[in-house]
Formats: C-alpha cells, structure tokens, sequence
C-alpha cells in the first residue's frame, strides 16, 4: 500500500515542480499536499479506504497542472490520467476504478462512497488551509483589482464551504466562520 502511494507521490511532486518553473506557483506545497493530508486525517477519522483517498487526493487536479482539456473538466481528464499512471504500476483495476470516480467526482458531482467525499472536502477545506492560495490566484493568475479580488475570494470560500458534505459542513463550520470574520469582519 505505501509503496503504490509514495511512487505516486514522487511522480507528482515532479509533475508540479516541472509545472512551477512555467506558472512560478508551487501546486504541490501550496494546493496537493494539503488536500492529501487533510484527505488521509479524515480518511482515519471516518473508517475510510486510506490507500483510495491517498492516491485520489494526491492526483485530483493532475489535468490543472498538466493543462489538460478545459480547466472546468479537469476532474474529467484527471480521472483518465490517474488511470494511465496507476495501470503503469499494476495497481488493481478496481481500486483504479475507485480513484477515478474520487477525482472525477470531487467537483460539484453527487459522490456515491465516503471517499469520493473526503477527497471533495479536503480539496475544498484546503482553501481554508492556505488562503494565500486564493490571494495568489486573485491578483497573478486572474489579475483581479483589490476589490475584485476580495469578492472573488468571499464567494470562493462560500463555494467551498456549501460543496462540503454534510459530515464536513459540521466539523469546518466555527473554522469557516472565523475565516470570513477575519477577512471581511462578518461571519454568516
């Protein structure tokens, strides 16, 4: 198990760090491994399938990073590329079946296990995590003035917050408040 996920691991900490050079953003500290470890404590946490939310949460925006189709269809083409790399280590097909529906699903698609819920969460709660993140893509990525940019990250953190599942609605609601007071001097 731990050999599969740490070969993955080293693959996409050199994806990302091939990536930084052209964007000057490092995904994988700033993004994917924050999803990854806030994934693996709620996978303990809630008597997940660890090794499937390791390997989903570490390859869930593989398509953003490798700019693969529309940016709005990563998970799509993320799920297909998580395939090919796993296939490649002779990881099982159903396991591999099992990931690709985590990533696929970890936007706004209904999740069918606890897993495809977990990946969803952690990927959303990671904001929360790094607000920098969302700094960084407000004023470089999309080039936003300080206004544009406040509200953009305001709804951002709503988005995320609201995608949560019920389980993670509960256990990041105070933390959510506390980010929007801090930031915008409310809380909702």
């Amino acid at each position: 198990m731990k050999e599969i996920i740490e070969k993955v691991k080293a693959e996409m900490i050199e994806i990302t760090n091939e990536n930084k050079n052209k964007t000057n953003f490092d995904h994988w500290n700033n993004h994917i491994r924050l999803v990854y470890e806030r994934g693996h404590e709620l996978a303990i946490e809630r008597k997940a399938n660890i090794e499937i939310v390791d390997l989903a949460t570490i390859l869930h925006d593989i398509a953003r990073i490798k700019e693969v189709g529309p940016i709005e269809e990563h998970n799509k083409y993320g799920a297909e590329i998580a395939e090919k790399i796993l296939s490649k280590y002779n990881y099982p097909k159903e396991k591999i079946e099992h990931v690709k529906r985590c990533i696929y699903n970890h936007q706004d698609n209904p999740k069918s296990s606890v897993e495809e819920e977990i990946v969803a969460d952690a990927d959303a709660v990671s904001h929360f995590d790094d607000l920098s993140t969302l700094y960084y893509l407000a004023f470089t990525m999309l080039k936003l003035d300080f206004t544009q940019a406040k509200k953009f990250i305001k709804n951002k953190l709503e988005f995320d917050f609201k995608k949560l599942s019920p389980y993670g609605k509960v256990k990041y609601k105070e933390r959510y408040e506390k980010i929007l007071e801090m930031l915008f001097g409310y809380n909702e």
